[in-house]
């Protein structure tokens, strides 16, 4: 059999064999299913949870290995678009902010355990001198972000950092403010106490100084010169939209919560019972 006739050019396009088109449209298909599926990967993290991220496993202070620097690249991104991630060859080996939050990490999980609660609780440090915590909640786990000006400021009080990794981690676990985004400015706020509650009850059911919660809030209070508990700090405090309550009324409430405790041998404000 002789050779195939070679195509010709038609309006001055050269045209091409018609197997070199075939392998390249499966190449061009090849690459555009990898590229979708990427970003299919990414939104099913971002909507399911990031336990499965393609095929990478995510786990971090559970006693598994230091995250490598592209985990700590990869999982950066759900705190924020201005969050940056550490170096991952700075470890709790070699740092003692990370080396307490670690501690803490698993103190919580102990406490998680006691409470028969299994959900999964990662905290993700983050670089950044932001004074502030967020906790994002996913399908069966959730991740504390937590930029490190704010272990910088409690780096001399382990429990007072303590205190303010439970508060994010009454977040991740109270199931009742999961819809903490669809809520209103005063449901938030209902929100923010409810974590102050399990706070405190993290503090005690770890024995730790159940004092630590106030002062953590007093540091921040110093920080921040909220100090105020007059009308004007509380109508300044609803006119800037904050969602959480003012620094005085938090202390208050948590003197509160440790006197019922006192009392009754249970906290109030959350479904936590203390031993």
């Amino acid at each position: 059999m002789g050779h195939a006739p070679r195509p010709k050019a038609f309006l001055g396009i050269k045209a091409r064999p018609l197997a070199r088109r075939r392998i390249q449209w499966r190449d061009n298909k090849t690459a555009w299913i990898e590229r979708h599926m990427k970003r299919l990967a990414l939104i099913l993290a971002i909507f399911c949870g990031p336990a499965i991220y393609g095929q990478d496993r995510y786990a971090m202070f559970s006693g598994n290995t230091w995250p490598n620097q592209e985990a700590f690249n990869k999982f950066t991104q759900f705190c924020g678009y201005d969050a940056q991630p550490i170096d991952a060859s700075i470890s709790p080996k070699t740092s003692k902010m990370l080396s307490d939050i670690e501690s803490i990490a698993i103190e919580l999980q102990r406490v998680r355990e006691s409470w028969n609660i299994n959900r999964k609780v990662s905290i993700l440090p983050i670089n950044s001198q932001q004074m502030n915590a967020w906790t994002l909640n996913f399908s069966g786990e959730a991740i504390i972000c937590l930029p490190k000006g704010l272990p910088n400021l409690l780096s001399d009080s382990h429990t007072e950092l303590f205190a303010l990794i439970a508060h994010e981690m009454g977040h991740a676990i109270d199931t009742e403010c999961f819809n903490y985004g669809q809520r209103s400015v005063r449901g938030q706020s209902s929100c923010e106490t409810r974590a102050d509650a399990y706070a405190l009850a993290g503090l005690i059911a770890a024995h730790f100084n159940p004092y630590a919660l106030a002062g953590m809030f007093g540091r921040l209070e110093m920080y921040s010169g909220d100090t105020s508990t007059g009308m004007m700090a509380r109508l300044n405090n609803v006119i800037s939209g904050s969602n959480h309550p003012i620094t005085p009324d938090r202390i208050k409430n948590a003197k509160n919560l440790l006197a019922y405790y006192s009392k009754t041998g249970r906290t109030a404000g959350c479904t936590r019972p203390v031993d």
